[in-house]
């Protein structure tokens, strides 16, 4: 949250107004360190006065306060993942746009503008066809936080999943024939590494994520003619290099990266509201799966209860209020079909364990 606030105002579109948490201690601190103005005392409360909440609760209750804020009329911005579960953000999908609502996934990277550029770089054939999207995104962290010992919703996959899956359903589509896994776990039960492949006709991708165990986190899309490098860490997408069979033939592309990089989402989400192009759909089960690009056609806590260990910071919701009109428009609408896929992976992944353990 002390990341949020401070990008929600750099974004110039909307102000915090309301800050709720199980810790309501916790609540009332950050609301005096943020300049936050007011502290609900329930979730209910936030809801009555806000436009917008941002749903930064334990994975696990997403859904739960996502259909909360929905059903009280409120756009919905969450973080990442959105849901174990396609089925169940298909229905919060049909929910937000029966009332003409926002609901977003907070991805970051997919607004950004250097991730942007790669995007324009592969739609505009710069590299041929592409046949392979490799990331990877691994930290090594404190030993005591949540990610480490939450067997059931903690390790390396869930938390880093989203961000490493990104590149491959963005560029290559989200019509993967299947996916398989490989990974290794940590003594405390929780994945420490894991290898996800993702396999297309004709084309195949990668996504690699590490929670104690570290790789390099680049990003590379190979191609026909080149391929391209996002160096660690390939996320922030300062830095992008397009290389070719001639080594002498190289370009460099250097993009601003802005704060946090939070600001990105938030203006992609205050666009989508502005512009009203919340349209009622309900996503159609029968429906083609996005194709993703053909290069050359234009360069276009863990729940109610509380357990020892948690970072509060992850159990809070914060309701804004909407001003100003500077936010760019960003394809949301392709991101649904992302996020939609991004569930039903993490949901293939809840339902495969391996027995390994890293020694």
């Amino acid at each position: 949250m002390r990341r949020f606030v401070p990008e929600a105002r750099a974004a110039g579109c909307a102000e915090p107004a309301f800050i709720w948490s199980r810790h309501a201690e916790h609540a009332r601190e950050l609301a005096l360190e943020l300049q936050i103005p007011a502290v609900a005392e329930t979730p209910e409360e936030l809801l009555r006065d806000v436009d917008a909440v941002y749903v930064a609760v334990p994975h696990p209750h997403h859904e739960e306060f996502m259909e909360k804020a929905l059903l009280a009329g409120k756009h919905v911005l969450c973080e990442k993942p959105m849901s174990f579960s396609r089925e169940e953000l298909e229905r919060l999908y049909g929910l937000a746009g029966e009332r003409h609502l926002v609901l977003l996934e907070g991805i970051k990277t997919a607004y950004c503008p250097g991730f942007r550029k790669v995007l324009q770089l592969v739609q505009s054939g710069t590299i041929g066809k592409v046949i392979d999207v490799e990331a990877a995104f691994t930290r090594i962290p404190d030993s005591n936080v949540r990610e480490v010992w939450d067997t059931e919703f903690g390790g390396s996959f869930t938390e880093y999943g989203t961000y490493a899956l990104l590149p491959a359903l963005r560029i290559l589509g989200t019509g993967y024939r299947s996916v398989t896994f490989e990974t290794v776990r940590a003594k405390t039960g929780v994945d420490a590494y894991t290898k996800a492949s993702l396999h297309y006709e004709g084309t195949m991708a990668a996504a690699r994520t590490g929670l104690g165990v570290k790789s390099e986190g680049q990003l590379v899309i190979s191609g026909t003619r080149g391929y391209i490098l996002v160096p660690s860490p390939w996320w922030l997408t300062r830095h992008i290099e397009v290389h070719y069979e001639d080594p002498g033939r190289t370009a460099v592309y250097d993009l601003p990266y802005e704060g946090s990089g939070l600001r990105y989402e938030i203006a992609a989400f205050c666009a989508r509201i502005r512009e009203n192009e919340a349209e009622p759909v309900t996503p159609d089960r029968n429906a083609e799966p996005d194709a993703g690009f053909e290069a050359g056609q234009g360069a276009q806590e863990a729940g109610p209860r509380e357990e020892a260990g948690l970072n509060a910071d992850s159990a809070i919701e914060k309701g804004t209020r909407l001003a100003g009109p500077r936010a760019a428009k960003t394809d949301t609408d392709a991101m649904q079909d992302i996020s939609l896929a991004l569930a039903d992976i993490m949901e293939q992944w809840l339902n495969w364990r391996s027995p390994g353990e890293l020694s």
